[in-house]
């Protein structure tokens, strides 16, 4: 499935309106808005003494609102089309509106270009220069209602000198030659041709572009079934419904109409004067004034951010357009639809705390008191809940508010007695945030999903969030002044998937690129580095201060000191080794390593090595001259073999690794 976006046809405007717009009254006597007016009861109504008499929906909040339409007396330009039209303009000729492309192997090259933008784009530098409509040779496509018995090719083109289009704020001025019908040769000299400068009207454009051939609308990036050119130019103008523009009560009689209200009165003020004038057979200086005026009145209800002016409301302040509502920040896009205001949500300044696991965040006191989790009550949480519902909202852990299953409430701040409070299974008590909820956390801009991650709770006093150096690399953030987003679930639908999928732990492996998006940095990335140099020794005492701090440390044993005497001595490649997985088997050159160093053992530290013996698989082991026991053994799903020589004799060991 796709959606089509294309241009409204004034018939198609025509019928999808539920009424005609023609009377520039918006209420009667009694406060009931007009029939035929700019607030017709069959388009909807925001008023809840009205229902609308097209869905005849009981309650307001259930119609949409539908469209209504004006007329207009004479088309005008849209203003967002205006540069679009000067193109087609300029692209076809303005006697015969066939295209102005003289060179056959560019037209063919030309049908060749697929993206409908860069092929109009590229006729238009072709067209825009061309002052004559030379006549011209095509070929005859099958279809064609054209004698092709003698010459597969037919002429096109009526050799007249094209008048030059330029865009006046807007108005479309052209400037034409009187003596174009006799038809002159294109070798000729024309500058003692007399030229007459003028405006070209909406409805002369409107003329030219419904006789352009269906094959060179396809040609300009048209459709003639989705938009046509000639659609461009507005003949009835469609009028959005109420619940577009609401009027605000100011009083029991007065209403505050919208802008777009008041624009729309304007356009029947200008229409009915064009209609008159029509009618009388006014000056044409008069008729021009008028029709500029609804030329104006049209345009800037669509933008009134115009260098010809604005369009003011009775206070003097200007309107705002159609177009200023749904750009930018705060528009209707970006403002309410892809982005939005929602509850159970917080903000503040991140700060750094190395004593957090990964997916822990420091919430401080003031917000967890301020968001709340329903928690229904059941037979394993009612007294802690009871003790909650007691504390109040004012007194941590509390609650704020309890749900009864017949949809009323009531809200802790106000009750006198909350000892007096009654709980029963399937009440919902609205508790504060606890340590252990799962919240989302997220940063701005979010450009990939883990710029949002699911984190455990852990509430602390002060003023901001709290979170482990090593996550801030999927955020991009950083602590000199960063803020950032909280959302706090409401079911445990929500939890649950955020325990399950949105869990830091979770993302760590980016889908991007199917490795890490963080890893160890700051102070521990520069540690690791110091305690795995090559000169660093501990001692007995510093390796057990050490390992006791491992989860899960399961060896019985530690590994042999890498220096015996005179005192036993670890090196820190040792300690460190005791955190890493089993069967894991790596090898890292740094980036400056020389070639002729490189895949080579040596005293130098720039490469690591990692292999992990544990969990041999026995392969053969064999005895020869009961002086030497030599064991074959592998490590499972890695290529590397090993040979263990076990001297009896001298109690030594060998071990001799194989790729």
């Amino acid at each position: 499935k796709s959606i089509q976006f294309g241009l409204l046809d004034p018939k198609a405007i025509e019928k999808m309106a539920v009424c005609e717009i023609n009377q520039k009254r918006s209420f009667e006597d009694n406060g009931v808005p007009t029939v035929g007016g700019i607030n017709d009861l069959k388009m909807g109504s925001t008023d809840k003494t009205f229902k609308c008499k097209t869905c005849h929906c009981q309650n307001n909040n259930d119609c949409p609102g539908h469209f209504g339409f004006i007329r207009l007396e004479k088309p005008v330009f849209h203003v967002g089309f205006i540069g679009d039209v000067l193109k087609v303009l300029k692209c076809v000729c303005f006697y015969c509106q066939r295209l102005l492309i003289d060179d056959y192997d560019k037209y063919v090259e030309i049908t060749k270009i697929k993206n409908p933008k860069d092929r109009q784009k590229k006729i238009y530098d072709l067209c825009k220069n061309k002052e004559y409509c030379k006549e011209r040779k095509k070929k005859v496509v099958a279809g064609e209602d054209y004698d092709q018995a003698n010459d597969p090719y037919y002429k096109y083109g009526c050799k007249k000198k094209q008048p030059k289009f330029k865009r006046d704020n807007l108005k479309i001025t052209i400037e034409i030659n009187r003596d174009n019908d006799k038809n002159n040769d294109v070798e000729e000299d024309d500058n003692n041709i007399d030229k007459d400068l003028t405006h070209i009207s909406p409805e002369e454009v409107m003329e030219i572009f419904s006789k352009i051939p269906p094959e060179d609308c396809k040609l300009l990036g048209f459709d003639p079934q989705y938009s046509k050119p000639e659609w461009m130019i507005i003949k009835n103008l469609a009028v959005c419904p109420p619940q577009v523009r609401p009027s605000v009560s100011v009083d029991s009689s007065l209403r505050s109409q919208d802008d777009l209200t008041h624009q729309y009165n304007q356009i029947l003020i200008c229409n009915e004067r064009l209609k008159e004038d029509t009618t009388k057979n006014a000056t044409d200086t008069t008729y021009q004034s008028r029709f500029d005026n609804l030329q104006f009145a049209v345009a800037t209800l669509m933008n009134n951010d115009l260098s010809s002016g604005r369009a003011n409301k009775k206070s003097g302040q200007p309107i705002k357009a159609i177009y200023a509502r749904l750009k930018g920040k705060e528009g209707r896009v970006r403002g309410n639809l892809m982005g939005k205001r929602v509850d159970f949500s917080a903000r503040s300044v991140i700060s750094p705390d190395p004593h957090f696991q990964v997916d822990e965040l420091g919430v401080p006191l003031s917000i967890a008191m301020n968001l709340t989790f329903p928690e229904v009550v059941t037979d394993l949480n009612i007294d802690r809940l009871k003790q909650l519902v007691i504390n109040g909202p004012t007194k941590y852990p509390g609650a704020k508010m309890i749900r009864f299953p017949n949809g009323k409430s009531i809200d802790l701040r106000y009750s006198q007695h909350r000892t007096d409070e009654h709980l029963e299974k399937g009440y919902i008590v609205e508790r504060h945030m606890q340590d252990g909820d799962f919240v989302i956390f997220n940063r701005q801009p979010s450009l990939h999903k883990m710029s949002m991650m699911g984190h455990r709770v852990h509430i602390l006093p002060y003023s901001t969030f709290r979170l482990n150096l090593s996550v801030t690399t999927p955020y991009n953030a950083d602590f000199d002044g960063d803020e950032m987003n909280l959302h706090l679930p409401q079911s445990l639908e929500t939890k649950s998937e955020i325990m399950n999928i949105m869990h830091v732990p979770k993302q760590i492996v980016s889908p991007q690129s199917n490795r890490p998006v963080m890893g160890i940095v700051q102070d521990s990335l520069i540690g690791c580095k110091i305690f795995t140099e090559r000169d660093n020794f501990l001692t007995l005492e510093q390796v057990n201060s050490l390992i006791m701090w491992i989860d899960d440390f399961d060896i019985r044993e530690l590994p042999m000191p890498c220096i015996m005497k005179p005192v036993p001595l670890w090196s820190g490649k040792q300690i460190f080794s005791l955190i890493l997985p089993e069967k894991l088997n790596l090898t890292r050159f740094r980036e400056d390593t020389p070639e002729d160093l490189a895949d080579k053992l040596n005293l130098m530290d720039n490469y690591v090595q990692i292999r992990k013996l544990y969990n041999l698989e026995l392969l053969t082991p064999i005895k020869i001259n009961q002086k030497y026991i030599i064991t074959m053994a592998k490590v499972s799903n890695v290529n590397f073999l090993y040979i263990m020589c076990f001297d009896e004799i001298k109690k030594k060991s060998l071990i001799f690794g194989y790729t």
